[in-house]
């Protein structure tokens, strides 16, 4: 399944994606989740492709840096990859699977834990913030996919940084 219905306005420059890549693998330099000093903001490194693995999902925002990745709920898949990511509003069991990683090209993300409210909140302004009609998600709530767009991957590389 795509990501949204539209692709973004603004799509994240190649530069900004190799920052994410170099980033999230100084986080992540091996295979696994791992902890950063920033609490609520955690890194997944898989060096191939991952089974389907049930998982409560909490509310987050999950940005892939590099790989695809899907999580099916109730017989929907979400796809989320390097141009779209993945917004979980409420906690949620799903199965999650990495498809596409390579000890080459691994699987690299990262996950900002938010409250359900301030989901809410980033949604509102992500759907006020682009020009012309609000984003056409891809499922309904909790979990939704949408287009990564440079100005979003900019405020997250400058948080990161």
């Amino acid at each position: 399944m795509r990501g949204g219905d539209r692709g973004p306005s603004n799509p994240p420059t190649t530069a900004q994606r190799a920052r994410l890549v170099a980033i999230v693998e100084r986080f992540a330099p091996r295979p696994g989740r791992h902890a950063t000093p920033w609490p609520g903001l955690r890194c997944y490194h898989a060096p191939r492709p991952v089974p389907p693995d049930p998982v409560v999902y909490a509310p987050s925002l999950c940005i892939v840096a590099q790989g695809v990745k899907l999580a099916t709920l109730g017989g929907r898949v979400f796809r989320y990859d390097p141009l779209n990511y993945l917004v979980i509003g409420a906690p949620v069991p799903v199965q999650a699977r990495v498809v596409a990683a390579s000890e080459e090209t691994p699987f690299l993300s990262l996950t900002i834990d938010i409250a359900t409210s301030e989901v809410r909140a980033l949604l509102r302004d992500l759907e006020e913030a682009g020009s012309g009609p609000p984003p056409r998600w891809s499922g309904a709530p909790p979990l939704r996919v949408s287009p990564l767009d440079a100005r979003l991957l900019d405020a997250v590389l400058r948080f990161l940084d």
